[in-house]
């Protein structure tokens, strides 16, 4: 069933809207949208002309608010390679779109997943409710290695390794 584009604007907008702000527990699923192609998609889906550009793949863009990649050391399976440089600000650089949001786009549109987790906070000693957040930015660990040789490759400059804030030691040694 074709969606008129207007339709398509009010149905993710709602969805937006009706998302919480605050995850209620650990492990939902979050994506990242750079918010230059979220107002290229907000203007081509609120336009009634049938001319209007359309805003492409989603986050095309999205490698100008990203860690080089050549400086990655590695990538965890889960997170892929994006990570956001320093910075980076909600609502300034990207959106946060929960999951069926983000499939009701990437199904429309394509285009590159920027995937997180929400994680619970450390419980405070009150013995009060747990608070949860969505894990935007992953630990940074930064490896130099010395000596600096010639011969081993990715030695000339630092190598950054990202780890959620929730993993164990193991999982990092891994």
């Amino acid at each position: 069933m074709e969606v008129s584009k207007i339709d398509e604007y009010k149905y993710v907008m709602s969805l937006i809207e009706a998302c919480s702000v605050i995850p209620e527990r650990a492990c939902l699923r979050y994506h990242l949208v750079s918010v230059t192609w979220f107002k290229k998609w907000q203007v081509y889906t609120s336009s009634h002309d049938e001319d209007a550009d359309h805003p492409g793949s989603i986050n095309d863009d999205f490698a100008t608010l990203c860690v080089a990649k050549e400086l990655l050391l590695n990538s965890d399976q889960f997170f892929g390679s994006n990570f956001l440089k320093d910075g980076m600000r909600e609502d300034i650089h990207y959106k946060v779109l929960d999951d069926q949001t983000w499939r009701f786009l990437h199904e429309r549109y394509g285009g590159i997943d920027v995937p997180r987790l929400s994680i619970e906070l450390p419980k405070d000693n009150n013995g009060g409710k747990n608070d949860f957040l969505v894990e935007i930015n992953l630990r940074r660990f930064t490896t130099i290695t010395f000596p600096r040789v010639k011969y081993i490759q990715g030695t000339n400059q630092p190598l950054h390794t990202f780890i959620s804030r929730q993993a164990t030691v193991l999982e990092l040694h891994a």
